[in-house]
């Protein structure tokens, strides 16, 4: 697999920044906003957001803890385009 690069003079991505981007919040604070990173083992669900509608869409089967299959992830995502698409806030 190649190593991400950004820009025109594709500088390598570094990949350390990924822990900001997953399993972590950022905090609004008067003076400087902090963040919080969570144990990623303890999560079971995302939120997904579109056209401005928020869903939390699980991930990982609540009897097995095993992480749900392709196709149901899929299915998920497609009732969320449907729900988002059809609500009367878009």
């Amino acid at each position: 697999m190649p190593q991400e690069t950004l820009g025109k003079n594709k500088t390598p991505h570094c990949s350390v920044a990924f822990k900001y981007m997953f399993h972590s919040c950022r905090i609004p604070r008067r003076e400087t906003d902090t963040y919080r990173m969570y144990d990623p083992s303890r999560s079971t669900h995302v939120i997904v957001v579109r056209k401005g509608c928020f869903f939390a869409m699980d991930f990982v089967d609540s009897i097995t803890h095993e992480p749900l299959p392709i196709h149901v992830l899929t299915s998920q995502l497609e009732q969320i385009v449907q729900m988002a698409d059809t609500s009367k806030s878009s």
